[in-house]
């Protein structure tokens, strides 16, 4: 099929501009190009002629090389990022620190405003889970996750309490005079 819209296409260009049939040749070479786009995606076995498969395939060649040297820069900017060793919660107490990350994001300034903003609890259950480790291991993002339920664990189905003999430490903001 390639090849008949191919040649039938070369037949069109082939024939002299100065033809009143000239505007019916342009035409029918839109139109068999148009047929051409259509059949391209359908074909799943690369029996498009070669020159047209070269040209394709140098074309996708070239856009994944960008998007792979955009892809690397974007890597190479989130590697100044990474630690190489996480910082150890120690001793069961993983609900200590959450405890102590759920204080921060509740205070306040003395303007009112709140010190940490944010709309989401993601951010403070992700950087748990991508920054520190507890028992050795890494801290699954669904455990972390687990602690920041914004309805009161009773009432909700997932959620994890953090019991009073937990909460080692308060946070109490200094008083300006």
């Amino acid at each position: 099929m390639w090849h008949i819209v191919s040649d039938r296409i070369d037949y069109f260009k082939g024939q002299s501009p100065y033809s009143s049939k000239h505007p019916l040749y342009v035409s029918n070479i839109g139109k068999l190009n148009e047929f051409l786009d259509f059949l391209s995606p359908l074909d799943k076995w690369n029996i498009r002629p070669n020159d047209m498969l070269i040209k394709e395939k140098d074309e996708q060649i070239s856009r994944l090389q960008s998007e792979l040297e955009i892809l690397l820069k974007k890597l190479a900017d989130l590697e100044k990022y990474e630690v190489s060793v996480k910082p150890m919660i120690q001793d069961e107490h993983l609900p200590t620190f959450i405890d102590l990350l759920q204080q921060m994001k509740n205070l306040t300034l003395p303007n009112g405003r709140k010190l940490l903003v944010s709309d989401y609890e993601s951010p403070y259950y992700k950087m748990v889970s991508k920054y520190f480790v507890y028992n050795g291991k890494d801290i699954p993002v669904n455990t972390a996750r687990n602690y920041f339920v914004q309805k009161d664990p009773k009432d909700s189905m997932k959620g994890v309490k953090i019991p009073d003999d937990k909460k080692l430490f308060q946070i109490i903001p200094i008083k300006q005079d």
